[in-house]
């Protein structure tokens, strides 16, 4: 292929991307990866009480302060020209990895994972606006009902590594998300979306239950008001593909 064939192949797609816009009253479906910040304060305190209670430890467990996982989403545009109203249902999966620590217990060294998981169902609406390049932008709000687990495991630490065990059962979380839609569509099939958001929990959580279980000698001396509280609020950002139908 000549220089001049790929010359004309990059100007074409770009005139393409110029004139891509969004197709009025579509389907689509969206996929990729989701990334936030969190507040943790009741299990980042059952966390603190773990390493302070354990001066063999050679690695502490540290704070969780964030969770990332894959997100999906379905929806339909309504609109013409440059307005369009979206309505949407989607699922997020988040984790905010393993926290360990180590330290050797009667001669053997042990490592102790733990971590929190969590899911979405995202249901909601934006109102978009689409300029002359294509770049579309708008507000949107969702509420987002789920639940989280608190997983652990603990093992040998030159030994393979087992699966998680939950500790207690799935709790439930109810938040509302307003949403910032900053979009590109580089044709009538495809298109990026980012999209900041603020997901507000509107749930008290109750960890007593997973102090119990990391701490069983020391919970009971433990204030019971630092194990209860909002986990899992915070800004993020979800980057998108969409494939429009």
């Amino acid at each position: 292929m000549t220089i001049r064939s790929i010359a004309t192949l990059m100007l074409l797609f770009f005139a393409a991307a110029a004139n891509a816009q969004r197709p009025e009253n579509s389907v689509y479906m969206a996929g990729g990866y989701s990334f936030q910040t969190v507040t943790a304060d009741p299990m980042n305190y059952i966390i603190d009480r773990y390493n302070e209670t354990r001066d063999y430890l050679t690695e502490e467990m540290g704070d969780m302060s964030f969770s990332s996982g894959p997100a999906f989403s379905f929806g339909f545009g309504m609109g013409e020209d440059e307005d369009f109203i979206l309505l949407e249902i989607g699922l997020t999966l988040g984790s905010t990895g393993n926290k360990t620590a180590s330290g050797p217990v009667d001669g053997v060294s042990k490592t102790r994972d733990v971590k929190i998981s969590s899911y979405y169902i995202n249901t909601g609406f934006a109102y978009l606006l689409q300029n002359e390049n294509k770049f579309e932008y708008g507000l949107g709000l969702y509420i987002d009902y789920g639940g989280f687990r608190v997983k652990t495991r603990l093992y040998n630490s030159n030994s393979s590594k087992p699966t998680f065990t939950d500790i207690g059962e799935s709790q439930t979380l109810l938040a509302f998300t307003p949403t910032l839609f900053l979009d590109y569509n580089f044709s009538d099939q495809f298109g990026l979306t980012l999209r900041p958001y603020y997901r507000a929990q509107i749930l008290t959580q109750d960890l007593a239950y997973v102090n119990e279980y990391l701490n069983p000698n020391t919970y009971r001396n433990d204030d019971p008001e630092k194990q209860k509280g909002v986990i899992l609020s915070g800004v993020g950002a979800e980057l998108k593909a969409i494939f429009y139908f």
